[in-house]
């Protein structure tokens, strides 16, 4: 039996029928791993007014240095919900699932009312190239800051980012993905075949209580569009008197020069007025001047905490440590040695041998 429906009828039918559609509509997670409890295809329990949709990422390692593209050796980049979490309190992120992004490829990543306006992606650049945090910052606006945080292991420390959807703009809830972003991803390769100098030894600096006294080493061998990372910049002597202090010491660099803890390039200059530790003898004569790291412990365990200089191609190949001195030598002759101690380590935190060399100081 056919049913005649009025033309008033028929259009507040077709009216609840859109209302019910946008009520319910959530885009389609293709491919993704949906965290126990949270269902892509209706707004989750207690979210009501809040429509879930994808964020579509993409990432691009480029040579921090230059800017060509670079090859990444075991990298790996992942996106974390935040669960309403901010960068500044995150402690860890091990034990949590996040989603890996893949090239050119866009991957979409499920974004809920509990995540706010924040998720977190972990940057990973792999064994054989370090990141530059300073640089990943400088190209990607949307993020907020890093943090050192662990992730793939309980006890080591890698990149973690804050990303800040609202600086993306508003998601178009009629196109899947709903919003969009490409992860540029900075980094540099690691070389660690350098050399260390051998400034002359100072031999008639004189009796004069605080004679100001410079010495500078010069790391070359650092090939073009590369970096390495100080673990450890240390003073050493056999002083067996008051012979001489380090007071400051200053790293140049012509491309720049990263503080990996403050994820900051400081330039092409870096002063430490003083030593951040020192050791003495039982007879109370310093025999350890301690520059770098700016933390306990005798050296940097991981890259995490280190000091990352480049070179381009068109920078010298030189970079320059000048140590001050005072000397307060008894007698005419009386000398002792000052032994710089340095310590790299690689991309994949591999510690590498001391390199040291010694000048010798004489009143």
């Amino acid at each position: 039996m056919a049913v005649k429906i009025s033309g008033g009828t028929l259009i507040a039918f077709v009216a609840v029928l859109a209302l019910a559609y946008l009520y319910f509509y959530t885009p389609t997670f293709q491919g993704l791993t949906i965290a126990p409890g949270q269902t892509p295809s209706l707004t989750p329990p207690g979210q009501q007014g809040f429509i879930n949709y994808n964020l579509g990422f993409t990432d691009q390692a480029r040579n921090a240095v230059d800017g060509s593209s670079v090859s990444l050796t075991s990298a790996s980049n992942n996106v974390f919900h935040s669960n309403g979490r901010r960068l500044s309190s995150l402690s860890t992120l091990y034990g949590e699932q996040g989603v890996a992004t893949n090239g050119a490829t866009t991957v979409n990543f499920p974004v809920y009312k509990t995540d706010g306006s924040y998720l977190f992606v972990n940057i990973d650049t792999g064994t054989a190239e370090y990141p530059d945090p300073a640089d990943i910052l400088a190209s990607n606006t949307a993020l907020t800051g890093c943090r050192w945080v662990p992730v793939s292991a309980a006890t080591v420390p890698e990149l973690v980012c804050e990303l800040d959807m609202a600086r993306l703009g508003s998601p178009n809830y009629n196109i899947n993905p709903s919003l969009s972003t490409q992860l540029l991803v900075a980094a540099v390769p690691d070389d660690l075949a350098l050399t260390l100098s051998a400034p002359a030894d100072q031999t008639s600096i004189g009796t004069t209580a605080g004679t100001d006294v410079y010495i500078t080493w010069e790391v070359t061998a650092l090939a073009s569009a590369q970096a390495f990372s100080f673990a450890r910049i240390a003073i050493t002597s056999n002083q067996t008197a008051f012979d001489y202090d380090a007071l400051d010491i200053t790293i140049t660099a012509s491309t720049g020069i990263v503080e990996m803890s403050n994820y900051a390039n400081v330039g092409t200059t870096l002063t430490y007025s003083s030593a951040y530790s020192t050791a003495q003898t039982t007879s109370g004569i310093t025999q350890l001047w301690k520059y770098f790291p700016r933390s306990t412990g005798d050296q940097a365990t991981d890259y995490t905490n280190t000091l990352l200089i480049a070179r381009s191609s068109s920078d010298a190949d030189s970079i320059r440590i000048k140590l001050h001195l005072k000397t307060y030598f008894s007698a005419s002759g009386h000398g002792a040695t000052v032994v710089m101690n340095l310590r790299l380590i690689s991309a994949n935190n591999a510690i590498q041998t001391a390199v040291t060399d010694s000048v010798e100081v004489r009143g």
